[in-house]
């Protein structure tokens, strides 16, 4: 997978604000949308301002909701594909990261497994969701100090300090729920990231 690396455009700004002051903003900037009872839903996802940016550590976070309107309240369920890394040619996971969904997620979130595996690693976890977001809401998945980021190649002689500069990104796929609405629009986020190795 080779993820885009989009500029400034209309969703950078959505998925900065959501993440800043939730789906409430995506819900106000649609105020006619709640007014005339809108039904339909546009699933999107948001990344979070990576949180731990060094190897062995990448507590990461992303926010999935209703991007159309925000007025709704929506149940059923999704996959979500988060990507450590464009190739593991750049980055990998360790096998024995601690992948696990996080307690301060919402609830209905679960860990499915991690792939494809190249030479050194897999670039990617799956993650499931299945429940209701509530209108103006979002189904938040957390990650917390996985340690689960490994240099490429494999090199433990590198020094504190050492960074790999290349793409993370999160994609949600298989939508299916009520309303049953969603357009694929908002369904793939992506954004440069640096890793710094710790001692």
């Amino acid at each position: 997978m080779e993820p885009a690396r989009p500029g400034i455009t209309r969703r950078t700004a959505l998925t900065a604000a959501a993440w800043s002051a939730p789906v409430i903003a995506a819900a106000v900037a649609s105020p006619l949308a709640s007014a005339s009872g809108e039904t339909e839903v546009d699933l999107g996802v948001a990344l979070d301002v990576l949180r731990w940016p060094w190897m062995y550590r990448h507590g990461f976070a992303f926010r999935v909701f209703d991007f159309l309107s925000g007025a709704n309240d929506w149940s059923g369920s999704f996959y979500a594909d988060y990507y450590v890394s464009t190739s593991d040619e750049i980055a990998y996971i360790l096998p024995n990261a601690n992948v696990g969904v996080g307690p301060s997620s919402t609830p209905g979130w679960s860990y499915v497994g991690m792939g494809p595996s190249g030479q050194y690693g897999a670039i990617k976890v799956t993650f499931k969701f299945g429940g209701v977001i509530p209108a103006g809401s979002s189904a938040d998945l957390v990650v917390e100090d996985p340690h689960w980021i490994g240099l490429t190649p494999p090199d433990s002689s590198a020094p504190s300090g050492y960074t790999i500069e290349t793409t993370r990104s999160v994609q949600i796929y298989d939508v299916i729920g009520t309303p049953n609405s969603d357009t694929d629009t908002y369904n793939f986020a992506s954004e440069p990231v640096t890793y710094t190795t710790t001692v």
